[in-house]
C-alpha cells in the first residue's frame, strides 16, 4: 500500500476486550488508516495534505478537520469500539477531500447544521459503507501487533 500522510447488549467481558484493543491503539495504526482512505478514495481536488493528530483527552468528540491547519485530529478516547474508530477516520477523510469553501458556505448562506449539512451526510454515508472493509483490513495487518 502506498503511503502518503504522517442490539443486544453484550456480556461485559466483550467491553473490556474492546476497551483494551483501544487503549493499544498508536498513532501509527490511525496514520496506516489514513494511508488505506487515501489508497481507497485518492487525493483531495480542494485541500493539501494533512497531518494526523491524536489525543486521548477529548471524550466528546470523535475527531474533526481543520482545513486551515491542514489536520485531522482523532480523539481516542471518545471511541468504545474499532468500527466506531474506522467510522471517524473514514468520515474525517471525506472532509479532506470535500470543497471546505462549499462546506462553510452551507451553514453561512443557506442555513445548514451539522445535521442537515449535506458534506456530513455525505461523509456518514460513506463511512458507514466501508468502515467494515477497514476495520477487516486493519484487523488483518494489526492483529499480531495489538495481541500484546
Amino acid at each position: 500500500m502506498k503511503k502518503r500522510f504522517g442490539g443486544a447488549k453484550a456480556p461485559s467481558y466483550i467491553h473490556v476486550i474492546i476497551k483494551v484493543m483501544i487503549s493499544n491503539i498508536k498513532r501509527k495504526h490511525i496514520v496506516w488508516m489514513f494511508d488505506w482512505c487515501y489508497n481507497k478514495f485518492g487525493e483531495s481536488k480542494f485541500n493539501d495534505n494533512f497531518d494526523v493528530k491524536v489525543s486521548r483527552k477529548e471524550k466528546d468528540k470523535y475527531g474533526c478537520y481543520i482545513d486551515d491547519m491542514d489536520v485531522i485530529q482523532v480523539n481516542l478516547n471518545a471511541h468504545k469500539s474499532l468500527i466506531e474508530l474506522c467510522d471517524t477516520v473514514i468520515h474525517e477523510f471525506t472532509h479532506y477531500l470535500q470543497d471546505m469553501y462549499m462546506y462553510n458556505r452551507y451553514f453561512l448562506k443557506h442555513n445548514r447544521n451539522y445535521d442537515n449539512h449535506p458534506y456530513e451526510i455525505s461523509a456518514d454515508n460513506k463511512a458507514k459503507k466501508f468502515r467494515k472493509e477497514l476495520r477487516a483490513e486493519f484487523k488483518k495487518v494489526f492483529a499480531k501487533d495489538l495481541a500484546s
